[in-house]
């Protein structure tokens, strides 16, 4: 939600979202099927790299499509925004303080994301924090033809508050 509202796109078919009714966990798998789709119908030149924006809530509900990332070489760009919990949930819950919290996160996580995706076979990183970010995005790595993942920890109380969406 935070990059669709502050992207911005020079032509068609250079972004693609997966909105709507339960979303979560389809970004990886459908940005995987539009570059296996591309593979066959357009010349070399017409190639993207896919870059594939997730949540850590997201991801871990199809982490294990890391593996055909790898096997497949696909130079997927994956980077997840770690907040260790269902952000969109927490923002529900916000807005009505009388619910129940114990289904937003999963506190004080030991999980290292950069360490799993090497063991699928991509590149892992981890950024910690903005000026981290900002030498990986000046850099080389997005042209690379590797697979990577980066794991960029953000500040869990940081919410993409979509209110005035719904509003519309």
């Amino acid at each position: 939600m935070i990059f669709m509202q502050q992207a911005t796109f020079d032509g068609p078919e250079h972004f693609s979202t997966h909105c709507g009714q339960g979303p979560m966990g389809s970004s990886i798998a459908g940005a995987l099927g539009k570059w296996m789709n591309e593979q066959n119908k357009l010349p070399e030149e017409q190639k993207k790299i896919p870059i594939v924006i997730v949540g850590d809530g997201s991801l871990r509900q199809n982490i294990e499509e890391l593996s055909t990332i790898s096997r497949m070489k696909c130079p997927m760009k994956i980077f997840c925004f770690r907040d260790d919990q269902l952000g969109m949930v927490a923002q529900l819950k916000d807005r009505y303080p009388d619910m129940d919290r114990s289904y937003v996160g999963y506190e004080n996580d030991s999980i290292d994301y950069a360490k799993i995706a090497e063991g699928f076979g991509l590149e892992g990183y981890r950024i910690e924090n903005e000026g981290a970010l900002n030498s990986v995005l000046d850099s080389e790595f997005i042209d690379d033809e590797t697979p990577q993942f980066f794991e960029i920890l953000i500040d869990p109380e940081v919410r993409p508050y979509v209110s005035e969406l719904y509003q519309r």
